[in-house]
């Protein structure tokens, strides 16, 4: 009796996963489609079946990355009870995020694309979608600092950007001094500075 055929959900993230792999050894300019069918095992008809090329599969994992990030992390900050501590609870889970086996590779691939967001509104588009979500949930964080008392008076969202920044900012630093380079130090280093800095006493 044959096995049962794969779902498409099933294909797609098989091809996805292979696809991920491909982009964090090679870079996602260097790998080409026939890597990733290599990679996945599938048929280069099978691939073209989900997705018409390397971008629009790129694309696909950006908003399954997404998914995967805000699934829990939001609630488990908003469970802190100060302000102050969920933003240290936010650097500490980005870190993790930043340095698991499952989201790392990834991560590093939307480095890659930075810098197309200049000249391509399709990907400039895709990465404010990953973006937005962390810099309105870091916005309100601060707000609600400043409305308890416990920051200063600030431009919330202009903070949170630099926040953000910042963590991309360590991520490339990472790469390139990864052998003294400690998140969980550096991140927690960082943040107290932040805070100090927004502290209203």
């Amino acid at each position: 009796m044959s096995p049962p055929r794969a779902s498409k959900e099933e294909r797609r993230d098989q091809i996805m996963k292979a696809a991920t792999a491909c982009f964090s050894r090679k870079g996602y300019h260097l790998t080409t489609m026939d890597d990733i069918v290599a990679e996945s095992g599938l048929s280069k008809g099978s691939l073209y079946w989900h997705y018409k090329n390397k971008k629009d599969l790129f694309l696909s994992i950006v908003d399954w990355y997404l998914e995967q990030v805000k699934s829990g992390f939001e609630a488990a900050i908003l469970a802190a009870p100060t302000a102050a501590d969920r933003l240290r609870l936010f650097a500490e889970l980005s870190a993790q995020m930043f340095s698991s086996p499952e989201l790392e590779p990834l991560a590093s691939v939307l480095i890659d694309f930075y810098a197309a967001t200049r000249h391509d509104a399709e990907v400039n588009e895709a990465m404010r979608n990953v973006l937005n979500p962390f810099i309105e949930l870091v916005t309100g964080l601060i707000e609600a600092g400043i409305a308890a008392g416990e920051f200063k008076a600030v431009n919330a969202r202009q903070t949170a950007i630099a926040l953000m920044a910042a963590y991309d900012g360590m991520y490339m630093y990472r790469m390139m001094l990864e052998d003294e380079f400690d998140w969980a130090e550096t991140g927690r280093q960082f943040m107290e500075t932040l805070l100090e800095g927004l502290s209203s006493e």
